[in-house]
């Protein structure tokens, strides 16, 4: 099966090159109208939530303050050749660069042909890759600017080691991502870690949610079958909003919210009314409006001549939150109406071109250290 997926993907990339370097050609003589360097992305929000409205604003802030035109594209399906589909759309509309991610690691060398093929710089956001070979054949390209990541396998080790050191968990299930999701997995990794260190038994692991429906049956299941759940850790992705309500009314059903605790990834809608006094505990996320922020840092900074070190590996934090202050706080600062780094800020400490005392450590060190706590100080 894997070989009949990399053959298609294969037939694609040659099939895709073969049309995307014509009209590649052709728009990049046009120059599309605007005189202004362009990059390709994939929304991953829109204006219908906080998150999504966060990451458009945080884009427009960086795309005015570097002179740059962002493409964005629109995935077709959530699978490896939608994702190379989008991507030749960007290159026939052509960009200078494309901010990419994958859902699995295998399909990297292929990508990086597609962009090597038609003169297309490409950095690689949101996904750590830990395969060494296809790691060096990226890192090898002359189209490629960087990677930048959260570090998905400690930081789901830590959020398990939080909650058997604070509520002293012992019994723990976990709600997760499909299996071959990169960051689904590598969590998995860290998750599965903590439990073998610290004595915790991983009684059961449950896939392929889709619906508030799934996650309350699924709960259902979880407390019938096991009494001495004391903990639940959803792994996040896009069923993090619905399960955390479907699990938190099935427990409140069996008046179990006192006993069991969830901690998650990922920022989900209406969290704060679960937390304090409810079964929530710990939610670590807000990586990807960092993960927004950092990789068209690069992408402009090599784009402009003045590449942050020799193709650089960054990283962004997650946010840990614990209580409802915390919550109401990453609402405000953080997904509001103000980006969590002005134009001005961007232009005087992120932009080589425009200060050359800007370095890949200081640039990293702004986001090791970016917090909500810095995103209040910075813009009372």
């Amino acid at each position: 099966m894997k070989k009949t997926i990399t053959l298609l993907l294969v037939a694609i990339i040659a099939i895709s090159t073969v049309f995307a370097s014509g009209k590649n050609e052709s728009a990049a003589s046009s120059g599309q109208g605007t005189g202004k360097l362009r990059v390709g992305l994939i929304p991953l929000g829109d204006e219908t939530t906080a998150s999504g409205r966060a990451q458009l604003l945080a884009q427009k802030t960086i795309a005015e303050a570097a002179g740059i035109e962002l493409v964005p594209v629109q995935l077709g399906g959530y699978d490896d050749e939608s994702f190379m589909t989008a991507y030749e759309s960007m290159i026939n509309q052509g960009v200078d660069a494309v901010l990419c991610f994958t859902l699995s690691e295998t399909v990297l060398p292929l990508l990086k042909n597609l962009f090597e093929q038609n003169n297309v710089k490409f950095a690689l956001f949101n996904r750590q890759v830990f395969d060494q070979k296809i790691k060096q054949d990226l890192f090898g390209s002359p189209m490629f600017i960087g990677n930048e990541h959260s570090e998905e396998t400690q930081n789901a080790y830590d959020m398990v080691k939080w909650m058997h050191d604070t509520y002293s968990v012992k019994n723990m299930a976990v709600i997760g991502l499909t299996k071959g999701d990169i960051n689904g997995d590598y969590r998995d990794s860290g998750i599965e870690s903590a439990c073998k260190d610290l004595g915790i038994n991983l009684l059961s692991e449950t896939r392929g949610i889709s619906t508030t429906e799934d996650i309350t049956k699924a709960t259902e299941s979880l407390i019938a079958s096991y009494p001495e759940m004391d903990s639940i850790f959803i792994v996040g992705g896009t069923v993090t909003t619905g399960a955390l309500a479907g699990v938190n009314q099935s427990l409140v059903n069996h008046n179990l919210a006192d006993k069991v605790r969830i901690c998650m990834v990922d920022i989900a809608t209406g969290m704060l009314q679960y937390m304090d006094n409810g079964p929530l505990k710990l939610v670590a996320g807000g990586n990807l409006i960092a993960d927004t922020m950092l990789s068209l840092v690069l992408a402009a900074n090599a784009l402009h001549g003045t590449p942050l070190g020799e193709k650089p590996e960054m990283t962004v934090p997650m946010f840990w939150i614990t209580n409802s202050t915390d919550a109401g706080n990453y609402d405000t600062y953080i997904e509001g109406s103000i980006p969590p780094f002005s134009a001005d800020y961007y232009k005087q400490n992120m932009f080589k071109w425009l200060n050359p005392q800007v370095t890949q450590e200081s640039v990293q060190k702004i986001f090791t250290d970016y917090s909500i706590q810095s995103v209040m100080e910075r813009n009372k």
